[in-house]
């Protein structure tokens, strides 16, 4: 099992998220969601909140110093 991090785009800084709402230190942090493959991280994602994300990255692909927020919670 592998964690996957999820970003949200800038909309979300001035727009309510579908499923978080009113967050706007999203675009500064990430979710994590744990899977096998980035396939069925993808699919964890799309069910739980839908295609409203920016990126699905790897730990290894992953650059946390660009999200001061930091994790903001798991899927």
């Amino acid at each position: 099992m592998s964690t996957f991090l999820v970003t949200f785009g800038q909309r979300y800084r001035t727009e309510a998220h579908p499923t978080f709402g009113e967050f706007s230190s999203l675009p500064d942090g990430w979710v994590e969601v744990d899977a096998l493959t980035h396939s069925e991280a993808r699919d964890k994602v799309n069910s739980a909140i839908g295609a409203t994300y920016s990126m699905i990255y790897t730990a290894e692909n992953f650059s946390p110093e660009l999200f001061p927020s930091g994790c903001l919670g798991k899927i």
